[in-house]
């Protein structure tokens, strides 16, 4: 059986209100959110044990297949719409050295929370790179940093705002990203 997040907040939604109504009819007096809290702890604890709850050893993954949650991913650019990669209590790779510029502006979104992410870039590829950083860092392929807080923005010296060119933008909150030209 799986147990992915959907199952599993079902399941505190519904001891909650098996809680309350213990409580109010029954006037049965336990600490509903300590439980509640307790069992948030067991299923974070167990994902990080094993990584997932299923039969097939597949990772489990909330929302697409672009996000690292509690794990460790590689991922390449595909140079559709949906760009948007997030790594969260994991660590991420991502690859867009092979980034086609098809007569528009490509653009990727990249959401970095309690985890560490390196994005490999083509130096042929011209780029602006727009971070948001709260409690984190992040490295520039020129080596300059960025941290703590606050926006910050990088430019390759060959990018022409007028011409098609790959636009990242970032946020970073508690954790790191590290920009590198390969």
């Amino acid at each position: 059986m799986k147990m992915g997040a959907g199952l599993f907040w079902g399941i505190i939604l519904i001891l909650i209100g098996i809680g309350l109504i213990i409580k109010v009819f029954f006037k049965v007096d336990f600490p509903i959110f300590k439980f509640i809290i307790a069992f948030v702890f067991i299923y974070i604890g167990i994902k990080i044990m094993f990584g997932n709850f299923n039969v097939n050893s597949r990772n489990w993954h909330a929302g697409s297949d672009r996000d690292a949650i509690f794990s460790e991913r590689h991922f390449t650019s595909h140079n559709n719409d949906e760009n948007q990669y997030s790594a969260v209590f994991g660590a991420a790779k991502i690859d867009l050295t092979d980034t086609a510029l098809i007569g528009k502006d490509t653009r990727i979104e990249v959401n970095v929370a309690f985890g560490g992410t390196e994005i490999y870039l083509n130096k042929d590829i011209p780029v602006k790179i727009k971070t948001d950083v709260a409690f984190g860092g992040v490295e520039y392929p020129d080596g300059d940093k960025s941290g703590a807080f606050g926006t910050s923005t990088f430019t390759s010296p060959n990018l022409n705002e007028n011409s098609p060119h790959l636009f990242i933008r970032a946020n970073v909150a508690f954790g790191g990203l590290e920009i590198k030209y390969r």
